[in-house]
């Protein structure tokens, strides 16, 4: 058994989550759950391995090849029924980077990208960065899920010209997993358009409930003639990194079973001459891909997913007036703030100065993020309380 109960100081080491708010005046103890890494330590087999490489003592250039690929393909199909191979895989410093490459490679300035309201920041910022024009589809919020509007997703892609189609499976921010059904109809729409289509599946291997992650092409299988269009317009981003909290490590992997779509990726990142990944990141994906990080992957998600229920049932008991979104994939989950009727600044400060909880801003997400938070439970389930009863307090 891992103890997940553990609390770890990250302050004055990088880290990112806690360091920068403090450099920017927040108090040192505001409970930090904004930006989506897990405050526990990684799999003990992947610090083991680490560990053995420190030892070792030697960091040249490093290519692992056949063994990396081979770690790949193992957990992709004794985890998802899936088969790769490796040379579908293209290795990258992390997912944002393959977004950003994406773009570049598929699209030309002033094109379209078409990407969902509200939606992953980093899609906005690498298309808008590139100087790509962002079309906007916005999800519609019904019984408490989100859902596609397929018919404006098409109307948008026609009127634009959209070259590309980026999406989150599962879903950050909103916490939705797509099913069968939506993905085929996505599929079919940008098969109709010849519109690329950027699958983000790094939530992958956090799904809740009766909930099945299902990759994008893998739910085409059983329409041959749709598969086939379709893998010619597809790439799959995904890494160990949020699974295994590996993010400083800068490792992600992109899955393109076209021949000459990934020949068009794979020219765009060679312009940039950044085309390795570093050699203890691809020591850290290959031990976390391993029976023994699958068990340490399983332990994980049974005390997140607890998490994400005692959230649930806390707000629902204690602070009614926030709407809890279904959460069904990712560790993120999506609270709507709405009834207090307060603007995106003034409830951005109540939480930060006087609940002292840092939550992510519903509007960093789109303009349909006005009013909700983004929290993130990957962390002791003793600090997420405590940072339920601040908020109960100044919200009550």
């Amino acid at each position: 058994m891992i103890n997940f109960d553990k609390i770890i100081d990250r302050s004055n080491r990088g880290a990112r989550k806690i360091d920068y708010p403090i450099s920017k005046g927040e108090s040192i103890d505001t409970i930090q759950m904004w930006i989506a890494d897990m405050d526990f330590e990684t799999a003990p087999c992947v610090k083991d391995a680490l560990k053995d490489l420190v030892e070792y003592g030697v960091f040249g250039y490093t290519d692992y090849n056949n063994k990396y690929f081979d770690s790949m393909i193992n957990w992709f199909d004794k985890r998802y029924n899936f088969e790769i191979k490796s040379e579908e895989i293209v290795r990258t410093p992390g997912v944002i980077f393959a977004l950003a490459m994406a773009v570049k490679a598929f699209s030309k300035e002033n094109e379209s990208v078409l990407i969902f309201n509200p939606e992953y920041v980093a899609f906005r910022e690498v298309t808008d960065l590139n100087n790509r024009k962002i079309i906007e589809s916005n999800l519609k919020l019904e019984n408490n899920r989100y859902y596609i509007d397929f018919d404006d997703v098409e109307k948008k892609i026609k009127e634009n010209d959209v070259k590309i189609l980026m999406f989150c499976s599962p879903f950050n921010p909103c916490g939705r997993v797509w099913n069968k059904e939506e993905l085929i109809k996505l599929a079919k729409i940008c098969v109709d358009n010849k519109v690329i289509i950027v699958s983000d599946e790094i939530h992958m291997d956090f799904v809740w409930g009766e909930n099945r992650h299902i990759i994008f092409l893998d739910a085409l299988k059983d329409d041959k003639e749709l598969y086939e269009k379709a893998k010619k317009l597809t790439i799959i981003n995904t890494s160990a990194s949020k699974t295994f909290n590996l993010a400083g490590l800068q490792v992600a992997n992109t899955i393109i079973k076209d021949k000459t779509l990934k020949e068009k990726l794979e020219a765009e990142i060679g312009k940039t001459g950044y085309h390795r990944i570093s050699g203890p990141a691809q020591v850290a994906l290959m031990a976390a891909y391993t029976e023994e990080g699958y068990s340490w992957a399983c332990e994980l998600k049974k005390y997140i997913y607890n998490n994400i229920l005692f959230v649930k049932d806390y707000i629902e008991k204690n602070i009614p007036k926030i709407n809890v979104i279904e959460t069904e994939g990712t560790y993120l989950m999506w609270l709507d703030f709405r009834k207090y009727g307060l603007n995106d600044d003034e409830l951005q400060k109540k939480l930060i100065y006087g609940a002292k909880v840092h939550l992510d801003n519903g509007l960093k997400f789109g303009t349909l993020g006005n009013g909700f938070m983004r929290m993130n439970v990957a962390m002791s389930k003793k600090s997420i309380e405590k940072s339920l009863i601040r908020i109960k307090e100044v919200f009550n």
